[in-house]
């Protein structure tokens, strides 16, 4: 039951990249979501969501109880991240 997780790698580069191209995609403890189909349902306003794009937002994340996450979450899951090729830090790789 459900649809499966795709279980797709992108780097911080690429989630950055699919941010300036207009994906409303987040990050939660190493998963990315795309919260552009949730935004106008999410509680905690469009605003809350449109100001951690981009970013790591598993502190805001972690405010959602866990049925939430497995309800409302789980289903805009579109992969993990993993280390930039470029060599220096994870966070600092540049936008392409």
């Amino acid at each position: 039951p459900g649809k499966p997780q795709r279980s797709n790698a992108y780097t911080w580069c690429q989630v950055r990249r699919r941010v300036q191209e207009g994906s409303l995609w987040l990050v939660a403890h190493g998963n990315i979501y795309d919260a552009s189909g949730y935004v106008d349902e999410h509680p905690g306003s469009v605003e809350a969501i449109l100001k951690k794009v981009g970013e790591d937002c598993s502190e805001d994340f972690d405010f959602h109880t866990p049925a939430a996450r497995r309800k409302e979450w789980a289903s805009v899951r579109v992969g993990r991240v993993v280390k930039c090729g470029s060599g220096g830090p994870q966070k600092e790789c540049c936008i392409m």
